[in-house]
């Protein structure tokens, strides 16, 4: 008897068991239950639990707190956006004026192209800005005479690891020694911020830099000779609301010539969208460079533009 009573506890025991194992299976399948949030065409979004038995590519079948039971048609739904794979500006500025035969006239254009996908980062920009000043009874006299281009690949590695390489050329006519510049480098570059609203990077690597031309290059020991040096670039591009975007790049070079040479490019461009979803807006850039091995030595300037995003 005693046998027997033993038994009949232990199959207590493993219904008891199986219960449990079943009850815990059945919490843990809706404690995993998807949660999504659709948009519709007519502008509602809806919020529950996806039943993935019931839906279909055709039909999405939710579980609404309030609502109880809904069934979406796949028509419905406002299909989800892609983020294109190249993205492009080009904004100009003109500026004119005359006063008692004085005259003044300046222009400026910039453009830029994007392409980006889940690997790769390629980054292509040019600009030209020109004045000149004319005033009465003398020859037109030529005040801004400059223009740039670079481009800069980027392959991602890790999430916090890439490698670049950029090639830059910096014009600028008006310059007694150095009116053309070219810069390489290739190194690394530390993602630091990613998000939706701010992207922060750190590259750094070697560099190579050359320059050439101007009246007085015959008598500037670095005008036409090429020399090898360090790079350390810090990009921040923050964008807080649909209708402001800032950017910030700011390069760094010691130029290992016949003595450790500095030079500094830094620009910034806040730009305003009216309507972010036209493309058009109107910017505000900054310019600053400092090149220790050209006459003269710095240069700034400031301009105003409107341009299109597409």
């Amino acid at each position: 008897m005693a046998a027997i009573q033993r038994f009949l506890q232990l199959m207590r025991f493993v219904r008891s068991f199986q219960a449990t194992l079943l009850l815990s299976l059945l919490t843990g399948s809706a404690v995993r239950a998807e949660t999504i949030q659709l948009k519709l065409k007519n502008g509602d979004t809806i919020n529950g639990e996806l039943i993935q038995e019931e839906s279909t590519e055709a039909l999405k079948v939710l579980m609404h707190p309030q609502l109880g039971r809904l069934e979406v048609s796949q028509d419905a739904i406002q299909p989800a956006k892609k983020t294109p794979k190249w993205t492009s500006t080009i904004s100009a500025g003109v500026n004119a004026g005359n006063q008692d035969g004085d005259g003044t006239f300046s222009a400026n254009i910039y453009g830029t192209s994007n392409y980006k996908n889940k690997s790769d980062q390629l980054k292509i920009e040019a600009g030209l800005n020109y004045g000149k000043n004319k005033d009465k009874g003398k020859s037109p006299e030529v005040k801004t005479d400059q223009g740039m281009a670079s481009i800069r690949y980027d392959r991602s590695l890790t999430e916090k690891l890439t490698i670049y390489a950029k090639s830059g050329y910096q014009y600028n006519g008006l310059n007694d020694s150095g009116i053309n510049t070219f810069d390489g480098s290739v190194g690394v570059g530390l993602p630091l911020i990613t998000n939706t609203s701010t992207q922060a990077t750190l590259s750094l690597g070697p560099k190579v830099h050359w320059s050439n031309g101007g009246k007085d290059c015959d008598g500037n020991e670095f005008c036409g000779n090429a020399y090898g040096g360090g790079n350390l670039i810090a990009d921040l591009s923050w964008s807080p609301h649909k209708s402001f975007q800032l950017k910030l790049e700011n390069s760094l070079s010691a130029i290992a010539a016949s003595e450790v040479k500095p030079t500094n490019t830094f620009t910034a461009t806040l730009k305003y969208f009216p309507r972010f979803t036209s493309g058009l807006f109107t910017s505000l850039r900054y310019a600053s460079i400092y090149n220790s091995m050209s006459t003269p030595e710095s240069d700034n300037r400031i301009t105003g533009q409107v341009g299109y995003e597409f």
